[in-house]
C-alpha cells in the first residue's frame, strides 16, 4: 500500500530499520568509547530512537553488541570463503588469502570490539555463553576453511585446522592490542611459513 507516493513499512520492515539504526549508531560509539565508554544512551541518541525502542529490540547493550560482532564475522568468513573458493585444486594457494589479509588493518575496530566483549566474557558466566557460542561457531568455519586451503595445495596442515583457527584468531587480536602497523603483513608472513613447511598430503 502506498500513500501519497511513498510505501508504508511493515511492521516488520520498520523494526528491522530501527534494529539496523541500531546497530550503526552502536558501532560507530563504540569504536570510538570502547565497551565500557558506551551506553545504552549513546546507541538511543545517535540513533535517534528512545530507550524503549531499544528494548522492543534488544535485552541488553550486550544482546546489540554480541549481533553486531556475529554479522561481522559471518560476513568476513564468507569473503574469505569466496576468495579461497577460486583456488583450483593443485594449485599454489599460499598467496590465496592476500585480497583478505590486505583488508586485515580495516578491521582493527572489529578485532578490538571482539577483544572487550571477550574481557566482558571473562567477568560475567551469562554473557560467556553466548560469546563463547559465537566464537566456537567462528573457529570451526575458519577451521574449515583453512583445511580446505592446505588440501587445495595437497599439503597436510602442521596442526589440525581447529588448533591453527586459534592461532590466528590470537594473533590478530595480539596485534591490535600491540597496535601494529600492519596487520595484513604479519598474519601473511606467519601462514606462508607455515604453508612452505607443511609437509605434501
Amino acid at each position: 500500500m502506498e500513500m501519497h507516493g511513498v510505501a508504508r513499512l511493515t511492521r516488520e520492515e520498520s523494526r528491522g530499520r530501527t534494529r539496523e539504526h541500531l546497530l550503526e549508531a552502536a558501532r560507530v560509539a563504540v569504536a570510538r568509547n570502547g565497551y565500557d565508554g558506551t551506553s545504552i544512551s549513546d546507541i538511543t541518541e545517535a540513533a535517534g530512537f528512545s530507550k524503549g525502542a531499544f528494548f522492543s529490540n534488544y535485552e541488553s547493550k550486550e544482546a546489540l553488541l554480541l549481533e553486531l560482532l556475529r554479522r561481522h564475522k559471518e560476513q568476513d568468513i564468507a569473503a574469505l570463503g569466496r576468495i579461497l573458493g577460486e583456488v583450483e585444486q593443485g594449485k599454489d594457494a599460499t598467496s590465496a588469502p592476500d585480497r583478505y589479509l590486505e583488508g586485515l588493518g580495516g578491521d582493527a575496530d572489529w578485532a578490538r570490539l571482539d577483544i572487550e566483549l571477550q574481557l566482558h566474557a571473562a567477568r560475567n558466566p551469562t554473557f560467556a555463553a553466548d560469546y563463547d557460542g559465537l566464537q566456537s561457531q567462528t573457529r570451526s568455519s575458519l577451521a574449515r576453511l583453512i583445511a580446505a586451503l592446505f588440501e587445495k595445495a595437497g599439503k597436510r596442515p602442521p596442526a589440525s585446522p581447529d588448533d591453527m583457527a586459534n592461532l590466528f584468531m590470537a594473533l590478530v587480536h595480539g596485534l591490535v592490542l600491540q597496535r601494529a602497523r600492519d596487520l595484513g603483513t604479519t598474519v601473511k608472513l606467519v601462514f606462508e611459513s607455515l604453508m612452505a613447511t607443511a609437509e605434501p598430503a
